[in-house]
């Protein structure tokens, strides 16, 4: 695995990309968010830290059909250490 740092409002992941790696939240929250033909976006899901995304598209090879985004930043479980940015663990 991989560490993976992602400032706040950057996208890890884009609607379009083919599916190739798991993601795993150890600091921070990302978004999953989709846009509607009219341009407007909505968050279908929230991750925070110990969860994971990236999967479906991954197992299945195709395209993402929504986004992610890193919207905060935290403290690591279990740590008083405040990180900067989105930390996640990339699985290719």
């Amino acid at each position: 695995m991989t560490l993976v740092k992602v400032d706040k409002g950057d996208y890890v992941v884009t609607e379009g990309e083919r599916g190739t790696d798991l993601f795993f939240v150890l600091t921070g929250t990302v978004h999953c968010e989709y846009e509607t033909d009219n341009g407007i976006k909505h968050t279908m899901m929230k991750y925070s830290a110990g969860q994971y995304f990236g999967d479906v598209a991954m197992f299945i090879l195709e395209k993402n059909i929504v986004s992610y985004k890193a919207t905060g930043v935290g403290t690591m479980s279990g740590s008083q250490k405040t990180a900067s940015k989105c930390e996640l663990y990339m699985l290719p």
